[in-house]
C-alpha cells in the first residue's frame, strides 16, 4: 500500500497517454501546394466546416471549385502571391530572383496562439496543481506523521521543481525537434538498421533529459549511463525496455519511495496501475479540491465563477497533458510539391513525388506538450540553367549556394547591381571572365557562396 506513494508518476501519465490516444473524430487539415515561380495552385481539405466557414473560405478561393468527397469538404485554386488563411493557419510562399536562378520559401502553421508564453504558464500553473494534487494523495498513503510532513517539505522543495525543470526540458526538445523535423516518429519493432542521422539528432536533443535525472540525483551515474546505452542501437526491444524498469527505474522509484516509507515493497507494473486509477479518481473531483483549484492560476475566469458557484469544471491538463480526454487536436497534414529538392526543410522529401510532406497534431495552446507549437517549412532554389551554362559552361550554383548567392545579390545597392548583371552578361555573352571578377573585387566577396570564389580564384590563377 504505502509504496504507491510514487507509483502514481508513471500511472497517471500512462492514463493521460491513453486517454489523449481515445479522443475520437478529429478535425483533420490536408494542404496540397504546388509551387511554382508564379505563386502556387493550393488545395485545402477538412473534414469538420460548418456552412459558415465553408462560405468564407469559397470567398477566400474566388473562382476556385469547391467539392465534397470522402467525408471532406474540398477547395482548390490558383494563387499567385499571398496564400488563403482558411482555420487561422498563418502561412507564407515568397521568392528572390537574380541572375542566375531564384530562391524560395514556403512556411505554415496551424496553431491559432499568438501568445506562447500564456499558454506556457498555464501549462506550467496545471502542472503544479497536480503535483500538489499527487502530493495530497501520498501524503494519505504514509502512516509515519513526521514523514508526512516530511514529504511535505520534499514535495515542494525537491519534486515541484524537478517536475518543472524536466517539463521545460522535454518540451523544448519537443520543439527542436520538430523545428529539425515535424512528425519524427518511434521505430516499428522489427526496425533493425543502424541509426539514421535524424535519429542521431534526437538522441543527441533528448540527452539532457536523462542526464537531469543523473544530476538531480534520482538515477545514479551508473544508472544513467546504463539508460543511455538503451538507445544506441536505435528501437530497444521488448527485453530492453522489461530489463529498464527491472534494473534502472524501478530501484531508482524504490529509493525514493522509501524515503518515506522504509519497508515500502518494489514497484510492478500492476501495483503502478492500481496507484495510478487510485490517483486519477482521487484528483477528478474539482469539488472536493475546490480550495486548492481556486488558488491556481491553471484555471479560465470562467472555470474560477463555475467553481465559486459550487459546480463540477474539468481538470486543467498536466504541463499541457490532458487528462480525462478534453483534447480535441488538429491533424494537419501537408503535401508541397516544389520543382527541386529543397535544401532546408523540417518535412519528408518524397523523390518519387517530387514533394515535401508534413504531418503534425496541432492540439490546443495549453494542452501542447512542446514549447512552442511545430511550423512547416521549407526553402529551395532554382538555377536559371541557361544563364549558368552560359557563363561558367555549366550550372554552378545550386541549392544553399544558389540560395546565398540570391541572398548577397538582394544586398547589392543599384550601382553595385547594375555593375554585376552587366558582367554577368558580358561573362554569359563572350566569357569575359576578367571583366566579372573585377566586378565582384569592387562589390566585395564577402558573402559570395564559396563555390563561386573558388571559381573565380581558378580563372584568375
Amino acid at each position: 500500500m504505502s509504496a504507491s506513494v510514487h507509483r502514481k508518476s508513471i500511472g497517471f501519465l500512462t492514463l493521460a497517454g491513453a486517454a489523449m490516444l481515445a479522443a475520437c473524430g478529429p478535425r483533420t487539415v490536408r494542404v496540397e501546394v504546388a509551387a511554382g515561380e508564379d505563386g502556387a495552385v493550393r488545395t485545402f481539405a477538412t473534414n469538420r466546416i460548418d456552412e459558415n466557414d465553408a462560405e468564407r473560405v469559397r470567398g477566400l478561393y474566388g473562382e476556385g471549385r469547391m467539392r465534397t468527397e470522402g467525408g471532406e469538404t474540398a477547395f482548390t485554386a490558383a494563387f499567385p502571391d499571398r496564400l488563403p488563411s482558411e482555420i487561422g493557419n498563418r502561412n507564407g510562399l515568397t521568392s528572390v530572383a537574380s541572375p542566375l536562378g531564384s530562391s524560395h520559401l514556403y512556411w505554415e502553421s496551424f496553431h491559432t496562439s499568438q501568445d506562447h508564453w500564456s499558454d506556457l504558464s498555464r501549462r506550467i500553473a496545471g502542472g503544479e496543481l497536480w503535483v500538489r494534487l499527487f502530493g495530497r494523495w501520498a501524503e494519505s498513503r504514509i502512516e509515519d506523521p513526521s514523514k508526512r510532513e516530511e514529504f511535505r517539505v520534499v514535495l515542494e522543495t525537491e519534486y515541484l521543481p524537478l517536475t518543472r525543470d524536466l517539463m521545460l526540458a522535454w518540451s523544448s526538445m519537443i520543439a527542436t525537434s520538430q523545428a529539425h523535423r515535424v512528425g519524427a516518429r518511434v521505430r516499428d519493432g522489427d526496425e533493425v538498421d543502424s541509426l539514421t542521422g535524424d535519429e542521431r539528432f534526437r538522441r543527441i536533443v533528448f540527452l539532457p533529459f536523462v542526464l537531469m535525472l543523473g544530476e538531480r540525483g534520482i538515477l545514479d551515474a551508473d544508472e544513467t549511463q546504463r539508460f543511455t546505452l538503451l538507445a544506441a542501437a536505435g528501437n530497444p526491444g521488448d527485453r530492453q525496455r522489461r530489463w529498464s524498469f527491472d534494473a534502472l527505474i524501478g530501484p531508482a522509484m524504490l529509493r525514493q519511495i522509501r524515503r518515506f516509507v522504509p519497508d515500502a515493497e518494489a514497484p510492478t507494473y500492476p501495483s503502478l496501475l492500481a496507484s495510478g486509477l487510485s490517483f486519477y479518481f482521487f484528483a477528478n473531483n474539482s469539488l472536493r479540491h475546490r480550495a486548492l483549484l481556486l488558488e491556481s492560476d491553471a484555471l479560465t475566469a470562467g472555470e474560477r465563477v463555475l467553481l465559486e458557484r459550487g459546480e463540477a469544471i474539468p481538470m486543467p491538463p498536466a504541463f499541457g497533458v490532458s487528462i480525462g480526454g478534453r483534447s480535441d487536436p488538429t491533424r494537419a497534414e501537408v503535401s508541397l510539391k516544389t520543382p527541386v529538392k529543397p535544401h532546408l526543410t523540417n518535412g519528408e522529401w518524397i523523390e518519387s513525388r517530387s514533394a515535401v510532406e508534413f504531418k503534425s497534431t496541432v492540439p490546443d495552446g495549453v494542452e501542447r506538450v512542446s514549447l512552442y507549437p511545430a511550423t512547416f517549412h521549407a526553402a529551395w532554389a532554382v538555377p536559371n540553367r541557361s544563364v549558368q551554362e552560359s557563363c561558367f559552361g555549366e550550372v554552378l550554383l545550386e541549392g544553399e549556394e544558389l540560395a546565398a548567392f540570391c541572398g548577397w545579390h538582394q544586398t547589392l545597392d543599384e550601382v553595385q547591381r547594375d555593375a554585376l548583371d552587366e558582367a554577368l552578361e558580358r561573362l554569359a555573352e563572350d566569357r569575359d571572365r576578367a571583366a566579372f571578377s573585377k566586378a565582384v573585387e569592387a562589390i566585395g566577396a564577402s558573402g559570395l557562396p564559396a563555390v563561386l570564389r573558388r571559381w573565380i580564384d581558378d580563372e584568375t590563377a
